[in-house]
């Protein structure tokens, strides 16, 4: 599971689909594009805290994708985390987990209980 990437013109047509340079040999999903701020954020599983892990990707001036970052302990649990996003107007972000809680009492680390939760942590974009 890689992450891929394609040009989209005025008039709606895609160009050549492209793997991004940030993909691991483990799995990579759940991509989420900033466009304000111009980060990616996306699920990866190493190295974590385990499961799926929420990691931010940003570009550089010339350009060009950085190492991705690990968001820690505030954002990722031991389970899986995954379909980051942020509201831009609300300035709420949310994310996908199997973590066990008040809506989903799953205590094994399977992912057949998945629950929209909105971290504690507010990570600041800008």
């Amino acid at each position: 599971m890689d992450v891929w990437c394609s040009t989209i013109s005025k008039d709606g047509s895609f160009g050549t689909p492209f793997c991004l340079p940030f993909n691991t040999p483990m799995d990579d999903i759940t991509p989420f594009f900033h466009q304000p701020t111009q980060p990616c954020f996306l699920a990866q599983r190493w190295p974590g805290k385990g499961g799926f892990d929420i990691y931010r990707e940003n570009k550089t001036t010339d350009g060009e994708w950085e190492v991705p970052e690990n968001l820690g302990d505030m954002l990722n649990s031991a389970y899986d985390d995954t379909y980051y996003s942020f509201h831009t107007q609300s300035q709420n972000a949310y994310l996908v987990s199997n973590r066990p809680n008040a809506n989903c009492k799953n205590e094994s680390l399977s992912a057949d209980c998945l629950d929209i939760t909105k971290p504690a942590f507010l990570l600041k974009l800008n």
